[in-house]
């Protein structure tokens, strides 16, 4: 069980199956572990870096964060139990990081199906959903899933209703990740 998200995994709901660029800023790398459910800042990167936990290539005063050096400070990051409020709670209730944030886009794919994607946001809104945690037990992770909030239900039939024939919009990536279904 990991509370943070996997590389992977921010790859797949963050960046919605697109590449992400590098190499990045320490700004920008910091940003992605907290995306990620670490407590990342640009001075705790600095400081991994003048402590040669980390050693990202400098192009003048700047560094360049690859993928690998990431990985490092995530690792890095896990290993002192570093974690943001998200890291933090997927850790007290025990939840995988990937396995929520599959849960969360799977029940927002059914909602763009039932109502289609010109009534429906690209991104999932947690607040749309009620979100029902089953505990670990028996040796098993515990897991998430996602019911439709009947105030959201009819909120979006009402759109449905009056927005028939708009098509909505649909991210290439987003279709993508959809379609290996």
């Amino acid at each position: 069980m990991s509370n943070t998200l996997s590389a992977e995994g921010y790859l797949e709901f963050r960046c919605f199956g697109d590449p992400d660029e590098y190499p990045k800023t320490t700004e920008k790398a910091a940003a992605e572990l907290r995306s990620r459910g670490f407590d990342a800042t640009v001075p705790a990167l600095n400081y991994m870096i003048r402590q040669g936990k980390v050693q990202p290539d400098r192009e003048g005063r700047n560094y360049e964060w690859q993928q690998e050096h990431i990985e490092a400070a995530a690792r890095e990051f896990e290993e002192d139990r570093t974690f943001n409020i998200e890291g933090q709670t997927f850790l007290y209730l025990g939840i995988n990081a990937d396995q929520f944030h599959r849960a969360l886009a799977e029940a927002w794919d059914k909602v763009r199906e039932e109502f289609g994607d010109g009534n429906t946001a690209i991104n999932p809104s947690l607040g749309s959903f009620v979100m029902t945690v089953h505990p670990p037990r028996g040796g098993h992770d515990a897991f998430v899933e996602f019911t439709l909030c009947e105030d959201s239900r009819r909120k979006l039939q009402i759109d449905a209703d009056s927005n028939r024939r708009i098509r909505g919009i649909q991210m290439p990536a987003e279709s993508k990740r959809r379609s290996k279904k």
